[in-house]
Formats: structure tokens, sequence, C-alpha cells
């Protein structure tokens, strides 16, 4: 009942962020032009943007990042959905029924995504032991996709036939799958790119992330006011399966 209290939590992990950002060494800047500053930066800036531009020249590049993007935009449009399917869920378990719907579904809400981030830590830590299990990378990347959609896809099903409790569980697989493919996919383009203009590969795929994101969220939000969740859920889910032979990893 009160989001001060929430926002300044918040607040607390992002700080030693910032404090870990501004410990890193000075080596990790990279060679230091010796030129004046403003002929510095200049000539920063004019590198990495024809760096940048020269990205979408290479065809495995180009796809590799619309790959990447693509998925990692799915996850950001449909991730907070799983709160109203929480919400459902958490009205129909007879556990703390001392408290008022709205404090149990707030409990009940916050102990799940407590255990989802860990368990997407997890995922995250040993998302190399997928990648071993595949001869190729490619193929560990395509298949993590696959598994997404498929997360997406069945949750909508089974919330069609009003089973909350096994929608939920197999849509957290959303989340574990992107913990999975990010480190896959920031492999690959390691592998793609010149170490040199990395940060502009990643940069570029950020873009086209947010050009994604902004056509998708507002289509999903369309079908569950026209339909529902679970058919907004089955269509996206098409649709990006639709997708999948135009940017799947070639071996």
């Amino acid at each position: 009942s009160n989001y001060r209290l929430l926002f300044l939590v918040s607040s607390i992990p992002y700080a030693i962020d910032t404090i870990i950002i501004w410990t890193y060494p000075d080596y990790l800047n990279g060679e230091k032009k010796l030129e004046g500053r403003k002929k510095h930066l200049f000539l920063e800036f004019k590198e990495t943007t024809i760096n940048f531009f020269q990205l979408f020249k290479n065809a495995a590049i180009l796809r590799t990042l619309f790959s990447a993007s693509s998925y990692i935009a799915l996850y950001k449009s449909m991730k907070d959905y799983l709160q109203p399917m929480l919400k459902s869920f958490a009205l129909g378990v007879p556990v703390l029924t001392a408290v008022n719907k709205d404090q149990r579904s707030a409990i009940i809400i916050g102990i799940i995504y407590f255990f989802i981030y860990l368990m997407t830590s997890y995922t995250s830590k040993n998302a190399w032991k997928v990648e071993q299990k595949f001869r190729h990378l490619t193929s560990a990347i395509n298949i993590t996709y696959l598994a997404g959609i498929g997360s997406v896809f069945f949750a909508g099903i089974f919330m069609k036939f009003d089973l909350i409790l096994i929608s939920v569980i197999i849509f957290i697989g959303l989340y574990l799958v992107q913990n999975i493919r990010r480190p896959l996919t920031v492999s690959y383009l390691g592998e793609r790119i010149n170490s040199k203009v990395m940060a502009s590969g990643l940069s570029a795929e950020s873009q086209l992330e947010t050009i994604i994101v902004a056509i998708i969220a507002p289509v999903f939000g369309f079908f569950v006011d026209v339909w529902d969740l679970s058919t907004a859920l089955i269509i996206i889910a098409g649709i990006y399966l639709a997708i999948f032979p135009l940017i799947k990893l070639k071996k």
C-alpha cells in the first residue's frame, strides 16, 4: 500500500551497480589516442558511426542481430503479463485467507517472483552447459528460440482450458530461456564481430530490439483487448514461428 518505500528499496541495487561501474580499471577502456580531447572525441564518434553501419552490410551478423533482438523484444513485451496470470492463480489458492484478496495476491506474486529470479540467475550462470550439449552454437541459439516460442504458445493453450497453474509454470520458461539464450547470442556475436566494435554491435541489437518492442507491444495489447490473453499468446507465438525461417542462424 506504499509505493514510496518500494521505489526506495529498488534503488539500492542500482546504486551498487553504479559503484561497480566506477571501480572498473581504466585498461578496460582500451587504447586512448593522444590527440586533443575534442579531436579525440570526434574521431571516436566517426569511427563508431562507420562501424555501426558496416554491421548491417554483413548478412550473417544482420541475421544474428535480428535473431537476438526479436527474442528479447518478445520477452520484454510478454514478461509482465505473468502478473495477471499469477493473480488469477493466487485468488484460487486457499491460503492467507485472513488477508484481503489484493494483499494475498501481492504476497503470493512476490514469493513466486523471488523464486523465478533465483532460477533465472541459475540458468544464466549455467548457459555454457547448454552450449556444450550442441555441436554448433547456432543450433543452441535456434533451439532456445523455439523453446521460448513454445513456452508462450503452450501457456496460451493451457490458459484456454483454465489450467492456470500449468500455464504459469510453462510461461516461466520464457524467463528461463531468455537467461540461457542471452549469453549464447552474445558469445556468437563475439565470434562474428571484431572486439573493437563489439559495443557497436550490441548497440545495433539494442536499437533493433527497441523498434520491435514498439511494434509488438501495442499489437499484442490490441489482441488481448479484442480477444483475451490466452488467444493473444497463441497468435503472437504463431507469428514468431512463421518468421523463424527468416532469422534462423546457419551453421
